[in-house]
């Protein structure tokens, strides 16, 4: 491990350590204790399962008993405006080699985080403080099988670093929200809320937003948001760079407005409208504007009266008319039951289906990259969730020759 990546996961650490500390008082001791915790993101699932017991039990896997159980320090802390939260995500995937033979490829994202009230911590009104870690490790299968749209959304090359760290603040009721940090911006933009159990990255924004700063490299950014009406509201944000020498001269610009609605029986809905714009840095070259817009819409169906199940459809398109090697046309949309009657709440089943056109600069440009298939999400336990995941690509990369390859995915999710 670098000297680098070292002093990125002493600095996190000791920040989620000086807001607990802040917030409990606690001794010097205790701040020891806390400190030498230190999560490794695929063990994997041996020390998980321990930690995860402990989680549940209030104690931890080692035989000494600590001066606080975890159930205790949690407590304490939400009672002085701290959520403090961890999550452990592994992916086991099954993915075609060629000759009839397949190979496993794992990986691991751990998230830790601590969401500060300001208001009830240090009364200041409408004010949020948030601090975020990530580890991610293991291999990345989609680059590896040459696809673009890829099949994990926790894909990337292995890192570890302080990942969001933003100050909130709302004003006039609520109705004006600014936050000023560096920001993963699919966080508020382009998001398709009705997708987040699903694995394929597409299915969580438009690959036509290519340029958007987001997993694994969120970006510094000031973001504001108005809300004139309890059914809509427009934001605007501003993105620092990826190229350090260019931050702030060739900025990522997004703006989206959201119009939300509801119908008989709390069937709702809303529509998303967005537009972004940057000047792409080119090697040996002046920069190039990128542009493009994109439409996210999501309607609920059917829904109990208890709220207990819901049957919900969602779609988007994407555009742009940049230069890219990557997509330059998308569509996408699934369907989504969440709730698989009262007694499993927690469960729920869902398609979707993802086209992407690869852009001029593509090797094989007007090519499209399909990519569909079903999850199921099951329950297990409050902690602990258990997604099978299949998907069918066809045309990996936007390549003519490749036919479809069937890729399954075993995810494990759990947080305490």
């Amino acid at each position: 491990m670098s000297h680098q990546i070292c002093n990125r996961t002493g600095y996190a650490h000791g920040l989620v350590v000086a807001l607990l500390t802040t917030a409990l008082g606690t001794s010097s001791a205790m701040a020891g204790q806390l400190a030498d915790v230190a999560p490794s993101p695929l063990g994997v699932l041996p020390a998980s399962a321990a930690i995860l017991q402990a989680a549940q039990e209030g104690t931890p896997p080692a035989a000494e008993t600590p001066a606080i159980s975890l159930s205790d320090l949690r407590s304490r802390l939400a009672e002085r405006g701290v959520d403090v939260a961890m999550s452990y995500v592994v992916d086991w995937s099954r993915v075609p080699v060629g000759a009839g033979r397949a190979d496993m490829i794992g990986r691991g994202l751990m998230d830790s985080s601590a969401t500060v009230d300001l208001e009830r911590l240090a009364g200041v009104p409408g004010a949020t403080a948030f601090v975020q870690h990530q580890w991610k490790g293991g291999g990345d299968g989609s680059s590896a099988l040459g696809i673009y749209q890829s099949f994990s959304n926790i894909d990337a090359d292995d890192f570890q670093r302080v990942y969001e760290v933003w100050y909130e603040q709302r004003l006039s009721a609520d109705r004006v929200r600014i936050k000023v940090g560096q920001v993963d911006a699919n966080s508020e933009f382009a998001a398709v809320d009705g997708a987040g159990d699903f694995i394929n990255a597409s299915m969580g924004f438009s690959p036509t937003v290519f340029l958007l700063p987001t997993y694994p490299y969120p970006a510094p950014s000031v973001n504001v948001f108005v809300s004139p009406t309890a059914h809509l509201s427009v934001g605007a944000g501003v993105y620092g760079s990826q190229s350090a020498a260019a931050r702030w001269r060739q900025p990522f610009v997004i703006a989206q407005a959201t119009g939300s609605w509801s119908l008989s029986e709390g069937r709702d809905g809303y529509l998303r409208l967005g537009t972004w714009q940057q000047d792409q840095v080119v090697e040996d070259g002046p920069a190039r504007p990128s542009a493009g817009h994109y439409v996210v819409a999501e309607q609920a169906l059917w829904r109990l009266a208890d709220g207990a199940s819901h049957l919900r459809v969602f779609g988007q398109l994407g555009v742009t008319g940049a230069v890219t090697e990557g997509a330059d046309r998308h569509l996408g949309g699934g369907l989504l039951w969440s709730g698989l009657g009262r007694f499993r709440p927690g469960d729920a089943v869902g398609f979707g289906a993802t086209l992407a056109r690869m852009g001029e600069a593509a090797e094989h440009p007007g090519v499209s990259e399909l990519a569909m298939g079903p999850f199921v999400r099951m329950a297990l336990a409050e902690w602990f969730v258990l997604t099978p995941d299949v998907q069918l690509v066809r045309h990996a990369g936007g390549d003519p020759d490749a036919g479809t390859r069937a890729v399954a995915t075993l995810r494990l999710s759990a947080t305490f």
